[in-house]
């Protein structure tokens, strides 16, 4: 059985399981559910960021200047990714067109053989295709 709470921001009543965070070290769940605490935090990196836009620009500088070599690796490494997701996207993409060339082709030529296909199929399946209709057209 859940117990319920409610939030001291919202003033909601949530499950606490699934709705609140849980401090491991006090053994309690929080007074603030998590979508609060997640809207409080978000706000709060939002101001954070437009406060302290030089020290940012110069973190991320810095950082940059140290790690030229690991960024570079990044962006070659995510290069041959990418080349190497397109291509096999191409290859399937030109496959496909033919399967559906093939398709359009065997449908031209075989037309008979197909509606003898549908009659013998729609006679073994009579009974079921039947009530399909009949469920489908209670629902609507």
């Amino acid at each position: 059985m859940t117990d319920k709470k409610i939030c001291t921001k919202c003033e909601e009543l949530k499950n606490t399981v699934e709705d609140f965070y849980f401090h491991k070290k006090r053994g309690v769940s929080s007074n603030t559910c998590k979508s609060c605490v997640y809207k409080k935090n978000k706000e709060y990196l939002k101001n954070y960021y437009s406060r302290n836009k030089e020290k940012m620009k110069k973190r991320q500088r810095k950082y940059s200047k140290e790690n030229k070599l690991k960024i570079k690796e990044y962006y070659l490494k995510n290069k041959e990714r990418l080349k190497e997701y397109y291509s096999n996207y191409r290859k399937t993409r030109l496959t496909r067109e033919k399967r559906e060339e093939y398709n359009l082709k065997y449908i031209s030529k075989n037309k008979e053989k197909i509606k003898e296909y549908y009659k013998l199929y729609y006679l073994k399946n009579r009974d079921r295709i039947l009530n399909k209709q009949k469920e489908q057209k209670k629902i609507q």
